[in-house]
């Protein structure tokens, strides 16, 4: 089983209860998400994720548990030079062996700024 969210953060409390409740697996487990995808899903539905990049393997080796094969995996960077935080995945239920690593996605420039595409995703560019 993987590593509950409330362990990488321990101590860390978002003053949001929703966010707290996610961040620290609360109300929901990795698991319970990826159980109730898998029932959800149709034959070849795409399940999508964001999530932070030290739950990678193991969030990867869950969805091939419950038959998601992870199909797009990107990493998601705050600034070039720096270690991806997070990253986005897609999978297919009942998909077939084969993922793609697509270029990360920076969200910042070196100014602090949002990133061109940043600014595409959230419309204002």
């Amino acid at each position: 089983m993987s590593t509950p969210l409330s362990e990488l953060f321990r101590g860390a409390s978002s003053g949001r209860e929703g966010v707290r409740r996610a961040r620290h697996e609360e109300t929901a487990t990795l698991d319970d998400v990826l159980r109730i995808a898998a029932y959800a899903l149709k034959f070849h539905g795409r399940f999508r994720m964001v999530h932070i990049s030290e739950r990678l393997a193991g969030i990867l080796e869950a969805m091939r548990r419950y038959e998601i094969e992870p199909k797009i995996l990107r990493p998601v960077y705050g600034r070039r030079g720096k270690a991806a935080k997070f990253f986005l995945v897609e999978g297919l239920r009942g998909g077939k062996e084969g993922m793609v690593l697509q270029e990360p996605l920076i969200t910042h420039n070196n100014d602090g700024t949002y990133t061109d595409e940043v600014l595409r995703i959230y419309g204002k560019a």
